[in-house]
């Protein structure tokens, strides 16, 4: 219950030359041991295309669940 991951949004994958990591809205991105580059990533869009570029992932949230995620109240 105190784990950092269930408080957070967080993903990772290697790469051919390292490690590209996303810990909320932080980009990280490492040629072997070395970090090569940071970047922000704003929450919303840019974040949903992140995800699906850089990850190779699907996300399929209704609107309320991205509110949820990126913690917008709907009114």
């Amino acid at each position: 219950p105190n784990s950092h991951l269930i408080y957070h949004k967080c993903v990772g994958r290697n790469t051919k030359e390292g490690r590209i990591g996303l810990f909320n809205n932080k980009m990280a991105i490492r040629k072997g041991i070395k970090a090569a580059g940071k970047k922000r990533i704003e929450f919303g869009e840019n974040w949903i295309e992140t995800i699906k570029n850089e990850f190779a992932l699907d996300l399929d949230f209704t609107e309320k669940e991205l509110n949820v995620l990126f913690e917008r109240n709907l009114e």
